[in-house]
């Protein structure tokens, strides 16, 4: 407080890159309803731009820009050059080392990768988001929104949807929806994180008891896991933990075996179909990439990693390493510890 006024809210801002490459570079910024100034209004600014370099040097300048305010970006998974874990670590990192110098380390950045229609940024995953699903804002006539009553039957709640309103000739996205997908996103790396942990914690207590001893070893542990990729409600925690180990990074994948450890084009899509069936979030790059780039994070994830990283290390035989013993209660220790960390 100065001069005895409150403080004015800290300005949110959501920064969109699209991945059509037949359109040409745009920028478009457009403002959350409210009767603020314009300054200091929640904003949302969709970028087409096909140019990763450029797309990177423009993100940069944003950042700068709005370097007062919490920034989200969302990168799309499908953008013509592809957002590699280096350029979103890099672009993390500067912006974060930024902060620091400005003494701004409670303002909050973070990237996001979307894509495909499944992710809740989308309207039609929850019904909650702000884009359609080819990357415009909501805004159809003709759409039915359907809620089930007490009987359980559904009905239709309201025809047509719009999150955005049109006032003197421009957009501005609805307060609400805006809302709804900043709060989902604000904690999503750190939901993400307990529910995978909660899911193998909760399916590897059965091993630990019928072992009866809290050391298992490492070939017990996949095998159970691999047995539960074949139910029918499989919750793919092995995949879902490779995911979590960033298998993107090529650095990682020479010091252990494909067979073992690479994260296989059909099993990343056996996460995108899983998270279009229930309609929840499991890839975990993005969250992966945050976490390394973290100053309160980074040491407890390499930690979890490395634990984590002993159900797949393998000799130098190429053979697993069956006496690799894992003991449960470290692992829930150190997921905790990653929890509590994540801002």
């Amino acid at each position: 407080m100065e001069n005895g006024s409150p403080q004015s809210a800290k300005t949110k801002v959501m920064i969109i890159v699209w991945k059509w490459k037949e359109l040409t570079d745009r920028m478009d910024l457009v403002y959350v309803e409210g009767t603020e100034s314009d300054e200091e209004r929640h904003k949302v600014i969709r970028v087409n731009m096909t140019d990763s370099e450029k797309v990177k040097m423009l993100l940069l300048d944003l950042a700068d820009q709005y370097k007062e305010s919490d920034v989200f970006i969302f990168l799309h998974r499908s953008h013509p050059h592809n957002f590699t874990d280096d350029f979103i670590e890099d672009l993390t990192s500067i912006v974060l080392d930024r902060q620091q110098e400005n003494q701004l380390i409670k303002n909050k950045f973070k990237c996001f990768l979307i894509g495909g229609g499944q992710d809740y940024i989308y309207f039609c995953t929850k019904e909650e988001g702000i884009l359609d699903e080819v990357g415009y804002f909501m805004d159809d006539p003709e759409y039915e929104l359907m809620v089930k009553d007490e009987f359980g039957k559904e009905k239709k709640l309201q025809e047509g949807v719009a999150v955005v309103t049109r006032k003197f000739h421009r957009l501005e996205v609805k307060r609400v929806y805006f809302n709804q997908v900043w709060y989902y996103y604000s904690t999503e790396f750190k939901k993400k994180l307990e529910a995978l942990h909660i899911d193998l914690m909760s399916h590897l207590v059965d091993l630990e008891n019928s072992n009866g001893s809290a050391n298992l070893r490492s070939k017990d542990i996949l095998a159970k896991l691999e047995q539960e990729e074949q139910q029918a409600d499989s919750k793919l925690l092995r995949i879902r933990i490779r995911s979590l180990l960033n298998v993107y990074d090529l650095h990682e994948m020479d010091l252990l075996p494909i067979n073992q450890y690479e994260l296989r084009e059909e099993e990343k899509d056996k996460l995108i179909k899983k998270e279009k069936e229930s309609k929840n979030s499991y890839l975990m790059d993005d969250c992966a990439v945050y976490l390394s780039a973290s100053r309160q994070a980074e040491q407890q994830y390499k930690k979890l990693s490395r634990y984590l990283k002993k159900m797949f290390v393998v000799p130098t035989n190429g053979q697993l390493q069956e006496q690799s013993l894992i003991e449960l209660r470290r692992i829930n220790q150190l997921f905790r510890s990653l929890i509590m960390s994540v801002k």
